[in-house]
């Protein structure tokens, strides 16, 4: 029975080694040498020879597509591009491009694409805060983009809001919002028919035409209260083009246009005020009536 034990415990030492090891060989082009796959398993806490490394690889590669070149010595391994299973752990370039654009993405994916890469993106986050001292997991530490000028805080959006609004732009599938209105304040049930998304500085609009209408309207995600999506298919706008859309002025007023006039702070300015912030701790008064 001890012998059983121990002969169960040793398979299952050398699983775990061969699985450790698989995940720490790249695709071609990029190749890993069968010296530094030693240390890396010592490194790991693994007890094992050179020797029983060239063993594995050699019996590995065929089942798992890996290619050895032999032009110098010690030998270099890799992943074919088409390997049937890719086991390799995150390189440094992926996980700084994961970790850098992670917060950027956040309102410009789908929900459902961001529930599979959240993982990705905290498996980036540590594998650089496990690399010490490589140069890209320093350029991650040291690198930041700052706006031109005051930095907003984002407008915080439901996440049940954002998953309905990208789930219908997926599926063309029509929304029932109830919608607050800045101009006229109240909240008003309605169903719209998404053409497009559109990010803002900090605030993230959807393209729609109300049901029953033709004209494209700029819904700010924030202001919506509630949502559910609908079964019906949405409207399809056949001449809409979101790149032609912005161009044209939607969003501010086109660049090399005259722009001339008394501009008078009103309801609008302040009510926006209050709801794009600055910082956590941000007051604003009603200044404007």
């Amino acid at each position: 029975m001890h012998n059983k034990v121990v002969s169960m415990s040793q398979a299952k030492d050398t699983l775990l080694r061969l699985f450790a090891l698989l995940r720490l060989i790249p695709t071609e082009p990029q190749r890993i040498a069968s010296t530094t796959l030693l240390e890396k398993l010592h490194d790991k806490g693994f007890s094992v020879t050179l020797r029983s490394i060239q063993r594995d690889l050699n019996r590995l590669s065929l089942p798992f597509s890996l290619l050895c070149d032999e032009s110098e010595s010690p030998f270099r391994w890799s992943f074919t591009r088409n390997a049937p299973l890719r086991l390799e752990d995150m390189d440094a370039p992926t996980a700084l491009a994961l970790c850098l654009s992670g917060s950027h993405l956040a309102t410009l994916l789908p929900q459902t694409v961001l529930d599979q890469l959240n993982p990705q993106f905290r498996r980036a986050r540590n594998f650089l805060g496990d690399v010490g001292n490589n140069g890209l997991a320093d350029w991650a530490r040291r690198v930041r983009a700052i706006p031109n000028g005051k930095t907003l805080l984002p407008a915080e959006i439901a996440l049940e809001v954002w998953r309905a609004v990208s789930g219908s732009l997926l599926e063309c599938r029509q929304i029932e919002v109830a919608y607050r209105s800045r101009s006229k304040g109240g909240v008003k049930q309605m169903v719209l028919h998404p053409v497009g998304l559109v990010s803002r500085h900090s605030i993230s609009y959807l393209l729609a035409s109300v049901d029953g209408y033709d004209d494209l309207r700029q819904f700010a995600l924030h202001r919506i209260q509630s949502i559910r999506m609908l079964e019906a298919e949405a409207k399809e706008q056949s001449d809409f083009n979101i790149d032609d859309y912005i161009a044209g002025g939607r969003f501010s007023q086109r660049q090399g246009d005259e722009c001339s006039g008394l501009m008078k702070p009103d309801t609008h300015l302040g009510e926006n005020a209050r709801q794009i912030e600055v910082s956590d701790d941000q007051t604003t008064p009603y200044l404007f009536r």
